[in-house]
């Protein structure tokens, strides 16, 4: 059984107070800046969802859901992303830079060197649709 997300323009889990989202956050210049920025990704992020809801279980696969709509959520949010990275030994399905000069730097570094990791921002896995994220996986003699 999937989860519903609660949506909303504020939704908190007790991490920050509610008087400072909804009273000084506004008052942060960056709120405004990227007010247009955010309401343009969030359509697109609609649209993917329209899209791809019926498809997500139904790729079978990882892979086939990373291409239709995990890189494209990236992709959307302004990511620049490296696929199939290596970090101590193992090999996480993603490294997201904030520009697309830090994914050059860190490329330029080596895939196996630990400064490309100096470049990036975000290392992400990606599972399939029906892999349970609540539990542990085994795969040969590791845990995930």
């Amino acid at each position: 059984m999937q989860l519903t997300l609660r949506f909303g323009p504020i939704i908190n889990s007790e991490f920050l107070s509610n008087h400072w989202l909804d009273h000084r956050l506004p008052l942060e210049p960056e709120w405004g800046e990227l007010r247009e920025a955010a309401a343009e990704a969030a359509g697109k992020l609609i649209t993917l969802w329209k899209r791809e809801k019926n498809r997500v279980e139904r790729y079978g696969n990882e892979a086939g859901l990373e291409e239709k709509f995990i890189q494209p959520v990236f992709e959307i949010l302004g990511w620049s992303l490296k696929y199939q990275t290596y970090l101590q030994g193992r090999e996480p399905d993603y490294a997201l830079f904030t520009t697309d000069d830090k994914l050059n730097d860190a490329i330029m570094a080596g895939r196996g060197n630990p400064d490309f990791w100096l470049h990036a921002s975000l290392v992400a896995d990606a599972k399939a649709w029906h892999v349970s994220l609540d539990r542990p996986q085994r795969f040969g003699s590791r845990r995930e």
